[in-house]
């Protein structure tokens, strides 16, 4: 889960491999109810306006073109109108 990922608290991971699939374990453990908004930075907070989280998909293009630099494949580019289109 992508709060998780982001939450203040939380200080420790370890990952794993399940078949094709990557697993992360999270310390301090996160995601509590009526605790969002002091854990999570507001810079990553959705923008009701926009409908769109601009800080997690700049920062997830930067992870997937960091993976895809790995194999030799060409960057992707973020696109705001398909990003709003999925957040529908």
């Amino acid at each position: 889960m992508f709060t998780q990922v982001v939450w203040k608290a939380t200080t420790e991971v370890g990952f794993g491999i399940a078949g094709k699939y990557v697993v992360a374990w999270y310390c301090k453990a996160g995601n509590v109810k009526d605790k969002y908004l002091e854990n999570v930075a507001d810079k990553c907070i959705l923008d009701d306006h926009e409908k769109i989280n601009e800080c997690y998909n700049v920062r997830a293009l930067t992870a997937h073109n960091n993976r895809r630099a790995d194999h030799g494949t060409p960057k992707l580019e973020w696109n705001k109108k398909s990003a709003k289109e999925i957040q529908k």
